[in-house]
């Protein structure tokens, strides 16, 4: 009598139907788009992966040219959809919202600063990144924040930039910056309904009380 074992491939596949591809580990979507891999690459966070480069994947043990390629053609696919998971239109009722809209910058490796216009509906109309600094530092004048507004014909605006690190807690100079677009927002007619920091999840200045 033959013996019918399924393949650990067979297995991660079934998994991925059954729970949803966006459910399963790292480990068992690398499995599925090259195969069994050396187990230290499914242990990287999502943070790292998001960053690895070509040359330190074919570091790692069985993996080749072809399997790096497809590795790295799955992260950029993952970078351009995650651009796109809001629709022009939502309705900003709270900061959970508004982290749905910016939340694709949130493991970038540089500081970027983006500015989000708001119709008096409080329907997003669009988002657009504004500055792109350093990895820890990331200059910005309220002229060219309030340029996009004004383009869109927003209401109001939501800024947001994240921090490398992945730590969400504001600084003296995010809470500075804050005030400063709030009374050059006053001044011509635009609100700054929030500013949100990402990293590991996000931090609402607006729902802490810092504005």
């Amino acid at each position: 009598m033959e013996w019918n074992q399924k393949t650990s491939s067979t297995v991660v596949k079934e998994r991925a139907t059954f729970y949803g591809y966006e459910n399963i580990e790292t480990s068992e979507l690398l499995e599925i788009l090259v195969g069994k891999l050396d187990p230290a690459l499914g242990l990287l966070s999502v943070r790292d992966l998001l960053h690895i480069s070509k040359r330190d994947l074919l570091s790692y043990p069985g993996i080749g040219t072809k399997k790096a390629d497809q590795i790295m053609a799955a992260i950029g696919l993952s970078k351009k959809l995650s651009k796109q998971t809001f629709d022009f239109g939502t309705i900003i009722r709270n900061a959970e919202d508004a982290y749905e809209c910016f939340k694709a910058y949130r493991y970038e490796q540089q500081e970027h600063f983006i500015v989000g216009a708001v119709s008096t509906k409080q329907e997003f109309l669009g988002r657009k990144v504004i500055y792109t600094g350093t990895r820890n530092q990331c200059i910005v004048n309220p002229p060219d924040v309030f340029r996009y507004a004004i383009e869109k014909n927003a209401a109001a605006i939501i800024v947001a930039h994240n921090h490398p690190s992945g730590d969400t807690g504001p600084s003296q100079e995010d809470i500075e910056l804050t005030k400063r677009l709030m009374r050059a927002g006053n001044e011509i007619g635009i609100e700054v309904l929030d500013h949100l920091i990402l990293g590991h999840g996000y931090y609402s200045l607006r729902e802490r009380g810092c504005m």
